[in-house]
C-alpha cells in the first residue's frame, strides 16, 4: 500500500512529523515499562523541566516547554494523580499554581537523568546517523527505520550509555509519602 502522506511532499509535512514522533513516543513507552518506569514517555519532558527549576507556574512550564499552556495543565493534573508532582498555592496569589516534583518524581527524575535520557538520546542519535538527501528524503528513511524497528532494537542495545540499567521499577508507590522535596 502507499504512503500518501509521503506522496504529497511538503503539503503533509506536519502530519509525517507527528506520525515519525508517535513513533519515537510508543516505542520509548514500551522502552520505558520494560525498566520499571510507569510515568508516561509524553511527560519525561516536564519532569525534566521541573528537575531543573524552582516551582514553576503552568504559564512558566508551557513557555519553557514550548507547549500550548491547556496540554501542560492536562500533563500536570495527571502526574499530579500519579504522585509525580505536589501543586501549592502561590504565596502571594492563593490562585496561582506553583508546580515541584514530588518526592517520587524527584526519585524518578534522578533515576532518569542517569539512566533513561543518555539511552533513549543515543539511541534517536543513531537511528538518524546517515540519513542523506533532502529533509523529505531523511524523514522519509527515518520514517523506514521506526517501521523496521530499528529505533526500539537500540533502545534495547546494552552498549549505550544507561545500559547496565537498574531493572529497579521507580514507580509512585516506591517512595512514601509523594510530599514535595
Amino acid at each position: 500500500m502507499s504512503d500518501i502522506l509521503a506522496h504529497m511532499g511538503h503539503t503533509a509535512l506536519g502530519s509525517r512529523l507527528k506520525r515519525a514522533g508517535m513513533a519515537l513516543q510508543a516505542m520509548t513507552q514500551t522502552w520505558l515499562e520494560g525498566q520499571g518506569c510507569d510515568l508516561p514517555s509524553a511527560q519525561m519532558p516536564l519532569l525534566a523541566a521541573l528537575s531543573q527549576t524552582d516551582p514553576r507556574t503552568t504559564g512558566e512550564l508551557a513557555q519553557m516547554l514550548g507547549m500550548a499552556q491547556p496540554g501542560v495543565s492536562r500533563m500536570i493534573d495527571a502526574m499530579e494523580k500519579g504522585g509525580w508532582v505536589v501543586v501549592r498555592s502561590g504565596d502571594t496569589d492563593r490562585r496561582q499554581r506553583l508546580i515541584v516534583l514530588s518526592d517520587t518524581g524527584q526519585a524518578l527524575s534522578v533515576r532518569a537523568a542517569r539512566e533513561f535520557w543518555p539511552r533513549v538520546n543515543d539511541a534517536a542519535a543513531r537511528l538518524c546517523d546517515g540519513l542523506d538527501g533532502d529533509f523529505l528524503s531523511q524523514l522519509t528513511q527515518l520514517e523506514t527505520r521506526l517501521r523496521a524497528g530499528d529505533y526500539a532494537g537500540l533502545l534495547r542495545d546494552d552498549r549505550l550509555p544507561g545500559g547496565q540499567a537498574s531493572r529497579d521499577p521507580v514507580s509512585k508507590d516506591k517512595v512514601s509519602g509523594g510530599q514535595a522535596s
